[in-house]
């Protein structure tokens, strides 16, 4: 395998492509597009795809493509000696087996005045995305890319341009897959890599050293290879100056994302388990996947998609974010946000447990309220006149076991209806 070290501005165009591949609509509405435009309808579908993994020599073949086109004056997908997309991917080192595919992009920005390298890659970003077959690569089926940012001078029509110039190689060989990601900072609290937040020298490992560890480049990514025939659930160790947090992924059969925020938050494009270690947990994308917590006082975030979402023991702030999400506590003190959506907000009444106190922040009319009594059921009307009390701010529901539930903000009417016991 080529050894190719990243550009913060190449990492920067990857999470682009993620970005874009784990909510292909979002984009699209980033851009004030609609997903097919330029294109048959349904061509794109709206469902999350894969994250795309770096490799090495794909990003060899797409370096060595921008250096030729700008020594050459060139932008051509025919590169050197008469060379396709995928000639120079092999030739890199690349090894095509089984059921594979290839795609290229290329884009050119150009000035007089300086060249800003990681505006250029922001704004060749948008156009490729913009572009109607540029987004069927960029949405594509394909699991590792190479992303080549080469800066110089480009001449067309007598002008020679300060220039960026990228190429992105797209491609997928056989079965194979991946756990990639990125590891940063965030320091701007966007959400979202930067350049300049990413952090280096972060292992990732299947628990238990299977081997494969790999280590984060100075621009924060990697691509950790999944185990042949590896299912079910799978957990990765993520190591960050000398201290290790467990993930139990749920595996699908393709790449899933799994990065590492500001040391602290593990987010992932799979169902998560936050395992040993492990404080905080965030959904990535917006597909319909769960997130759950360990012992430990969690910080747990939901995606766009409806989430199933479950504290465990310790005192955790649940964020449902949008989507229909399901959340539910269980042991501690715990807060909740279900976000927009209708959202169903779950506690069990457990005689001898012990006792939490609980709030709701944005009880909606839309949500519901679900109290499994763990017993036979009363009249809904007498439990609510003998468990429901004002409270500054809101309303209170005492429980049986002694925990209590603050709901801020709303009123008896919307409580009650959201109210429901099991």
């Amino acid at each position: 395998m080529a050894n190719v070290q990243i550009s913060a501005q190449e990492q920067l165009v990857i999470e682009l492509l993620n970005r874009a591949r784990l909510d292909p609509a979002a984009e699209a509405a980033r851009y004030g597009i609609g997903l097919n435009d330029g294109l048959s309808s349904g061509s794109i579908s709206s469902a999350p795809k894969a994250p795309l993994a770096w490799n090495a020599d794909l990003g060899e073949a797409s370096a060595l493509h921008s250096e030729w086109m700008l020594a050459t004056d060139t932008f051509s997908h025919t590169g050197a000696n008469g060379s396709s997309s995928s000639n120079r991917m092999a030739t890199a080192g690349y090894s095509f087996s089984g059921s594979w595919s290839a795609g290229e992009n290329i884009s050119w920005r150009g000035t007089t005045g300086s060249v800003d390298a990681t505006g250029m890659a922001l704004e060749q970003h948008k156009g490729l995305f913009l572009s109607a077959g540029h987004r069927v690569n960029i949405l594509g089926d394909f699991r590792e890319v190479g992303v080549g940012q080469e800066l110089g001078g480009f001449t067309r029509n007598g002008v020679t341009y300060n220039s960026s110039m990228v190429t992105e190689n797209f491609a997928k060989s056989g079965t194979r897959a991946f756990v990639t990601g990125v590891a940063f900072q965030d320091r701007d609290g966007d959400g979202f890599y930067d350049v300049g937040e990413g952090t280096g020298s972060v292992t990732f490992d299947w628990l238990g050293n299977t081997g494969n560890a790999v280590n984060t480049g100075s621009a924060g990514g990697y691509g950790l290879a999944i185990p042949t025939g590896l299912s079910g659930t799978a957990t990765v160790a993520v190591t960050s100056n000398g201290s290790t947090q467990q993930a139990v992924l749920a595996m699908t059969g393709t790449n899933v994302k799994l990065d590492l925020i500001n040391g602290s938050i593990i987010a992932a494009s799979t169902d998560l388990t936050l395992g040993s270690g492990a404080k905080d947990g965030r959904l990535l994308g917006m597909a319909n996947i769960d997130l759950t917590g360990n012992t430990s006082a969690n910080r747990l975030e939901g995606n766009k998609g409806a989430n199933d979402i479950f504290g465990g023991g310790g005192s955790d702030t649940l964020l449902g974010a949008a989507g229909n999400d399901r959340l539910e506590g269980a042991w501690g003190n715990d807060s909740f946000t279900g976000g927009s959506g209708s959202d169903s907000f779950v506690f069990k009444d457990l005689s001898g447990s012990t006792t939490g106190q609980d709030r709701i922040a944005d009880l909606g009319s839309g949500d519901r309220i679900v109290i499994d009594l763990m017993g036979s059921l009363p009249s809904e009307a007498a439990w609510e006149d003998s468990h429901i009390s004002a409270a500054t701010g809101g309303f209170t529901i005492a429980l049986d076991d002694g925990s209590q539930i603050f709901v801020a903000s709303t009123t008896l009417s919307t409580l009650e209806n959201a109210l429901t016991l099991i």
